[in-house]
């Protein structure tokens, strides 16, 4: 008899949890929650071509991926983040979901430090709660990690 295993099975164990839909991104920057990632993915086909993809994990041990457009530091970053997970990290982090603009020109950043929250399509981020102060480098058991 042939060992088959179930197509959704094999769809459901790609892991890593949901793509970060432009809300969620939007509410995760503008309330500077840090995040771990836990897998990277330098460069792979998108649906708007090709991305950089990090797995991270939020302080509520909630699973994302986040999907950001082929650039040079995104994918050193994602080698980087790669590298330290094969040495046995179980994530890196924490990193914070900030904003740049450039004219007509915006985009998602991953920070080491929390950013302050910028609006997004015309929506006033004046009642955004402040950034909480950055975690130490150094980073202890007691900090409620998601892991």
């Amino acid at each position: 008899m042939a060992n088959i295993v179930s197509a959704n099975d094999v769809l459901a164990s790609t892991g890593g949890g949901m793509y970060l839909s432009k809300e969620d991104k939007a509410n995760l920057h503008r309330t500077q929650d840090p995040f771990w990632v836990t897998q990277a993915i330098a460069e792979q086909e998108g649906q708007f071509g090709p991305q950089s993809v990090f797995h991270i994990r939020l302080k509520d041990a909630t699973d994302a991926k986040l999907a950001f457009g082929v650039s040079p530091t995104r994918v050193e970053l994602a080698k980087k983040i790669t590298h330290a997970i094969a040495q046995g990290a179980d994530g890196v982090g924490p990193f914070y979901l900030g904003r740049w603009e450039n004219g007509n020109r915006s985009g998602w950043m991953m920070t080491p430090e929390p950013t302050t929250p910028i609006e997004i399509n015309d929506t006033p981020m004046s009642d955004a709660p402040a950034p909480s102060a950055a975690m130490q480098s150094t980073i202890d058991a007691g900090d409620e990690l998601p892991f």
